[in-house]
């Protein structure tokens, strides 16, 4: 009996061996060879650059060990595995509130390392910092019925995520430092035109702006922090303010639960109010096309895989503007163009956000070619805030331009000369106040 025992010990050891081994030598000629991990909303680790003093601190060790598990076969399905695991360890998520910690990134980080070398374009969000891992993100449970008193965030504390009422959003932190920054950086824009050009500044709060008072202690006051930035706007440029009108109509469909994003209506109520202070009459939503509904996970169920989020998964629904335009992005690879700025027709697989103006590029054009329309040109500078937005305002100009500063490196003054810009709008969430690195991006704009 002993010896069978042996043999079996034996057999068992070099079965595990063989499988660690077949694994390994799968991986090698079957590992993911993106770029990017689309449902993470990153770019993939990078192979670490050797150097003496990252070899001796352990960074180059790390930077390895980062590059192979990005890379490692089946990675999505063993995420997705490790989550129901933790799951069944006694994470709940039935509760009425739960909190998540991460030091991951808040929307709108751009790329800590260029991979413009490599993409012909940036990546979004900061590969240092934006969590791989699920294990990354600690869950506590506040108490019922304690004062609401302020948390302290570290310094490098980046985001929580709060998930109640059945939908998820990202924390705010109020930085003054970033707010005095991209204020300065619109401003700088101003002064090099002057009355030359209209300028406008839309900063769209995102959810946690309208966060349950309850749970206000998990997050800096969005609405002050917009508000603050509006102040040390030039007054010469247009603010652009939609806070009031969405919080009007919270009991409707103004956001997401699955993602960061705000809906189509949601959008739409923020063109309505950008009409009034451009001086634009908004069509109303029966003059729309309407795209049949979409479900939809979004990106904060993508970084939680949250059952509660998934059990109340989205809807995407879009109103299609009724009009003859070509719709043309700029790709490293060429030409992409289309008929709509609002279509399935994009590539929506990896993130059905994607509807709305096919995703995230360096430069795109619409032309309309309605005769009756003036020849005003409107440029937007915007973050993926102004994805579902741009389209309302297509029957309103000839050419709208469209540049994303995360991946377009082109300086406004440059855009402006080449494509005879009338008016410029800024669009980006509330969030953007409190990236760093898209405030770097719009310093070195103009």
């Amino acid at each position: 009996m002993g010896d069978e025992m042996k043999q079996w010990k034996k057999i068992n050891s070099i079965l595990f061996i063989v499988i660690l081994l077949s694994i390994g030598v799968y991986n090698i000629f079957n590992f993911d060879k993106s770029l990017l991990i689309p449902s993470e909303n990153r770019a993939l680790a990078s192979w670490p650059e050797f150097e003496k003093k990252n070899y001796f601190s352990g960074d180059f060790a790390r930077g390895v060990d980062n590059y192979i598990q990005d890379r490692f076969v089946f990675r999505r399905a063993w995420l997705e595995m490790a989550t129901s695991l933790s799951h069944l360890r006694g994470i709940k998520e039935k509760e009425d509130f739960i909190l998540l910690t991460t030091t991951g990134a808040n929307e709108g980080e751009a790329v800590a390392k260029d991979t413009e070398e490599e993409t012909g374009f940036k990546a979004v969000h900061d590969v240092e910092n934006f969590p791989d891992d699920v294990g990354m993100l600690k869950v506590v449970k506040p108490v019922k019925g304690v004062e609401v008193t302020k948390i302290e965030f570290a310094e490098n504390f980046k985001t929580n995520i709060l998930i109640y009422d059945q939908k998820g959003m990202t924390s705010y932190v109020f930085k003054s430092n970033l707010v005095d920054r991209l204020a300065k950086a619109y401003n700088a824009v101003e002064s090099t035109y002057e009355d030359a050009l209209k300028i406008y500044a839309l900063t769209a709060p995102s959810p946690v702006a309208f966060v349950n008072e309850e749970y206000a202690r998990y997050t800096d006051n969005q609405y002050d922090g917009i508000q603050d930035f509006y102040e040390k706007l030039d007054r010469n440029i247009i603010k652009i303010d939609p806070y009031p009108i969405l919080a009007e109509h919270q009991d409707e469909y103004i956001y997401f639960k699955t993602d960061h994003h705000w809906t189509s209506l949601g959008a739409y109520y923020g063109y309505v109010e950008a009409c009034r202070k451009m001086d634009l009459q908004p069509k109303p939503v029966s003059e729309f096309d309407q795209l049949p509904l979409i479900d939809f996970l979004g990106s904060i169920y993508n970084l939680t895989k949250s059952d509660l989020l998934k059990d109340n998964y989205d809807e995407i629904y879009a109103y299609i503007p009724r009009a003859d335009i070509e719709y043309k992005i700029v790709t490293p690879k060429g030409e992409l163009v289309y008929d709509q700025v609002v279509s399935t027709d994009f590539y929506i697989t990896d993130y059905k956000y994607n509807v709305f103006l096919g995703g995230d590029y360096n430069l795109a054009f619409i032309e309309n070619h309605d005769p009756t329309l003036s020849e005003e040109t409107l440029m937007v500078v915007k973050d993926s805030y102004g994805n579902a937005l741009i389209p309302y305002f297509v029957n309103h100009f000839k050419r709208i331009i469209i540049v994303d500063p995360r991946y377009n490196q082109r300086t406004v003054s440059d855009l402006v000369a080449e494509y005879q810009v009338s008016r410029l709008m800024f669009v980006n969430s509330g969030q953007a106040l409190a990236s760093e690195s898209y405030v770097d991006l719009l310093e070195n704009l103009n």
